[in-house]
């Protein structure tokens, strides 16, 4: 008898798919289901012995746990991003990493330029301010904000969500795109006109700025002072991929000293942010919980690849969508 370890409550739909597989009234299921994530003491105790783990970004699944296991078969992680495996050890001990890369595109993409309206037109603040009794009559110098049509917005990152991304704005709302990218993008340039620069030009010539990178150890604290200081002073900062790739500290300076618009940060470092941590304190710092994927369809369709890459590789097959 195999045993499997799901760190995360999964939909229905998915849920039922593992039912349905030839396999599931052969192995032994530990299904942590609470809304909490699983403590990591109790991770590596319920991991021992395990064959197949489907775990979340918030469970780290390091070379300890991994060592501790020699039967592990496959990896399957509901996420995009397997920053919180080791997958270099996976590598090594040849056991499959599965991603759920693709179904979050747009959801993502619709979310980062949500956050783009919001800083812009001070759609938040300007909302709390009604509850507090601040709307008593028409203010001309009241919430005034940013127009979007015409605008340059630059990309960093050209990937899958950093392209829909510009789609959006190009063909919404008229604007230039720049984008930095290791590669050229040819299909972006083709359809949104976009321009590869530098990321000094980027930063200098942009009027929004949106985030798209991955995580490794190459893009840590990528975004920092020196990229802040050559943004314009009535520029807005999206971040809808890590925490981590923006230096943190430095962009708080840069906003309590109004040195750019505004910010509006979907992942922070560290998620969640602690009460009273100082980008809470600022006006022009929007904050979401990291809900860049959270849809019905996107969230259904993450959990039911992990369920696939699962359940492949218990049965020995080739991932749906495998990392490593």
């Amino acid at each position: 008898m195999k045993k499997v370890l799901i760190t995360r409550k999964l939909f229905d739909g998915a849920f039922n798919r593992l039912k349905r597989s030839k396999f599931f009234g052969e192995i032994e299921l530990d299904y942590w289901d609470q809304l909490s994530p699983i403590p990591k003491k109790e991770l590596e105790k319920r991991a021992v012995g395990c064959n197949a783990i489907l775990c979340s970004l918030e469970d780290q699944i390091d070379k300890k746990i991994i060592q501790n296991n020699p039967q592990l078969s496959v990896i399957s992680n509901y996420a995009v991003g397997v920053n919180n495996i080791d997958t270099n050890y996976c590598r090594e001990k040849s056991i499959p990493v599965g991603h759920t890369p693709g179904v979050l595109t747009e959801a993502t993409a619709d979310l980062s330029f949500a956050l783009l309206i919001s800083a812009a037109r001070n759609i938040v603040s300007s909302s709390q301010s009604i509850p507090k009794g601040d709307w008593k009559y028409w203010d001309p110098e009241g919430h005034l904000g940013i127009e979007l049509a015409g605008k340059s917005l630059g990309i960093v990152g050209a990937g899958r969500i950093g392209k829909a991304m510009a789609y959006r704005a190009h063909h919404g709302f008229n604007m230039k795109i720049q984008y930095f990218n290791r590669s050229k993008n040819s299909e972006l340039e083709k359809n949104t006109k976009a321009q590869r620069v530098d990321l000094s030009t980027l930063a200098r010539e942009s009027d929004f700025v949106s985030i798209h990178l991955p995580l490794n150890d190459q893009t840590v604290g990528f975004i920092g002072r020196d990229f802040f200081n050559e943004m314009k002073e009535t520029a807005i900062l999206i971040n809808t991929a890590r925490g981590k790739i923006i230096n943190q500290s430095e962009l708080y300076q840069i906003l309590k000293d109004r040195k750019i618009f505004a910010a509006a940060l979907d992942v922070t470092d560290p998620e969640p942010l602690p009460p009273g941590h100082q980008l809470l304190t600022l006006s022009n710092c929007l904050i979401t919980p990291h809900i860049g994927s959270s849809t019905f369809q996107t969230r259904l369709s993450m959990a039911s690849i992990a369920v696939e890459n699962l359940i492949d590789g218990l049965e020995g097959r080739e991932l749906t969508h495998r990392f490593c």
